[in-house]
């Protein structure tokens, strides 16, 4: 989060793609795989795709948010 307030921004886009483990990893993908075709099916491909990402960045801006507010 500090990183994010000082000014590197794309940190908030680019974290969503690491993971802490493989077990981590291996449980996101495994999620997709189930998940994503209903959505896809529902929204189509590219609102898919954007909502994909969308909820990543906003869930890494809502970490910063959270750590800039002092809580843990």
């Amino acid at each position: 989060p500090a990183s994010v307030l000082a000014g590197e921004w794309w940190r908030t886009i680019t974290a969503q793609f690491l993971h802490a483990s493989l077990s981590h990893l291996m449980f996101n993908m495994l999620a997709v795989y189930f998940l994503c075709p209903f959505v896809e099916r529902a929204l189509g491909r590219w609102k898919t795709l954007f909502a994909y990402l969308m909820s990543g960045a906003l869930a890494n801006v809502g970490i910063v948010l959270l750590a800039a507010w002092g809580v843990r």
